[in-house]
């Protein structure tokens, strides 16, 4: 599904053709948000027909982040959502959005505008987090029990957010590496399928790992190297 220019009055014909069925809307420029919502105001079919929509926009007034916003009211069917935007996010971008049917997330929101959402979608089932904004990861608290794969910082694998057979914990945006503590959570998880990204200094993670995680099947280990920032010595 595509749009490449809103439509006005004179053009209801063509609107009116917009198709129904179930499709894949990818959003890169605001011109095509903008015609989305045009098109949807118009034809409300055109916004319910979304089941997989990406918006990936640069939220740098209040009009963008309030356009995204009403672009998400206006496709309540979306199952699976990929939304990535700039800085500063207004707090309310994801107020009075509800998608009942939603199970695949994936976002860079940072991780405190997300637990009011996430909480009422217990249903999801792949959730990617790219953001990160402290230590203590404020998403602890809400349940995933049909969660299957995780995407996440290794701050937020610490504190055990998934209960499903495949997670990636991901140490790029971390300051600290993935280490006892980390693996230590991995039981909770009931995991067969692990991939970890790890700094050098941690050659021990598979002696870890292999006595933590008994119904493991797949292990899959990326060594990084230190970030240039890393004082680290030895």
């Amino acid at each position: 599904m595509s749009f490449t220019q809103a439509p006005n009055v004179t053009q209801a014909p063509a609107v009116n053709q917009a198709p129904v069925t179930p499709g894949v809307l990818h959003i890169h420029r605001m011109e095509t948000l903008q015609a989305l919502i045009d098109l949807a105001a118009f034809n409300p079919s055109v916004g319910h027909s979304v089941r997989d929509l990406t918006i990936a926009l640069p939220v740098n007034t209040g009009d963008t982040a309030y356009a995204i916003r009403r672009a998400l009211r206006m496709t309540p069917n979306v199952e699976k959502l990929i939304l990535t935007v700039s800085f500063p996010l207004p707090a309310y971008l994801l107020g009075g959005v509800t998608f009942p049917g939603l199970n695949k997330f994936s976002t860079n929101l940072p991780h405190s505008a997300l637990p009011s959402f996430l909480h009422r979608y217990p249903s999801i089932t792949h959730l990617s987090l790219r953001g990160v904004d402290c230590t203590t990861c404020p998403i602890r608290g809400v349940h995933f029990p049909h969660l299957i794969a995780l995407q996440c910082s290794s701050r937020c694998f610490r504190t055990g957010i998934g209960h499903g057979h495949f997670v990636h914990a991901d140490d790029r945006l971390a300051l600290v590496p993935v280490s006892n503590e980390a693996t230590r959570t991995i039981p909770t998880l009931r995991i067969e399928i692990l991939a970890l990204d790890f700094f050098p200094d941690k050659r021990d993670i598979v002696a870890n790992v292999a006595g933590t995680a008994p119904n493991l099947r797949t292990l899959k280990l990326n060594e990084k190297p230190f970030p240039q920032h890393d004082n680290r010595v030895g």
